[in-house]
């Protein structure tokens, strides 16, 4: 049951939300021209379209902090890679205008993506190889930041190798290997990438 755009899982609920002092106010969606899409409730909320992202709250060093977590915790230069574009996707998700691609329901192949021509529903398997094509491509133009800021992360070969995949990535998605072979499933990717 839903209203003012808040879910209740009981009449009860429901009702003591409707009988408040104050009334409800009902959430409505609009999609501009350029594909935003605004969501009225108070205030307007203008999302980014996918791949269109603001990358500006982005610190290499945060990147480099996340690397280095990586390197201790994987060995597979496939998976540090893959690993490294999905904590690039959360970085980039931090700021709330860039959560542009959603996930509804685990259970659900279906994912809702912001693009230019408003909201659009997507194959999880073809969302998920987007968004790691995406990431890859957005992470690989941090290469210059990344190395002003710490210029030993590219002379250590285990990295080179990694950013030799995150490029692989950019080019050709989920094509390039298979990203978690092994360990885990594109659908289990899906919920890490876009939840």
């Amino acid at each position: 049951m839903k209203k003012c755009g808040k879910l209740f899982k009981s009449n009860y609920r429901l009702t003591r939300h409707v009988n408040k002092k104050n009334p409800c106010v009902f959430q409505t969606n609009n999609i501009d021209t350029s594909g935003n899409v605004i969501i009225n409730n108070n205030f307007n909320l203008t999302v980014n379209v996918f791949g269109k992202e603001d990358l500006s709250h982005i610190n290499p060093e945060a990147i480099i902090d996340s690397w280095r977590e990586i390197n201790r915790e994987y060995i597979d230069d496939y998976i540090r890679a893959g690993k490294l574009v999905i904590n690039f996707h959360g970085l980039v998700r931090q700021n709330p205008l860039n959560n542009n691609v959603t996930l509804s329901n685990i259970q659900s192949p279906i994912t809702k993506v912001v693009t230019d021509n408003g909201i659009v529903t997507r194959h999880i398997k073809e969302a998920v190889s987007d968004v790691v094509k995406t990431r890859a491509e957005q992470l690989v133009t941090f290469k210059d930041r990344i190395d002003d800021t710490n210029d030993r992360v590219f002379k250590i070969p285990k990295n080179v190798s990694t950013w030799n995949h995150i490029e692989q990535f950019g080019e050709s998605g989920l094509a390039h290997e298979d990203l978690y072979k092994n360990t885990r499933s594109v659908k289990t990717l899906a919920k890490v990438a876009l939840i």
